[in-house]
């Protein structure tokens, strides 16, 4: 069997300002998941938007799987802005290799 010379790896990298949408749309299927009804969600909305203001402070990073798609996300900021555990734990779908790249 050939050796692959440069094997494609999982990567963290800051979000792209023209994934704000996608970003948003992943945290809302993340929390729906959860199970919660068509009007929470519908609530839910606004609160779990990732906004192109947030990507251009540098405050959203992505997480990308060996193909470099989207794996799952983290938005971050300084002081009071920073979103409760909770919000970064439902916002993330992290695969078996984002999960060990992340705890390395």
């Amino acid at each position: 069997m050939p050796k692959i010379e440069n094997p494609p790896e999982p990567g963290i990298r800051p979000a792209r300002i023209q994934e704000a949408p996608e970003l948003s749309d992943l945290c809302v299927r993340s929390k729906a998941v959860w199970g919660y009804d068509e009007t929470f969600m519908f609530l839910a909305r606004p609160a779990l938007a990732v906004s192109p203001e947030q990507i251009a402070a540098g405050d959203v990073w992505i997480a990308t799987d060996a193909q470099g798609s989207i794996a799952g996300l983290v938005a971050l900021g300084p002081g009071d802005r920073l979103p409760p555990m909770p919000y970064l734990a439902e916002c993330c779908r992290f695969s078996r290799s984002t999960s060990n790249l992340l705890a390395d």
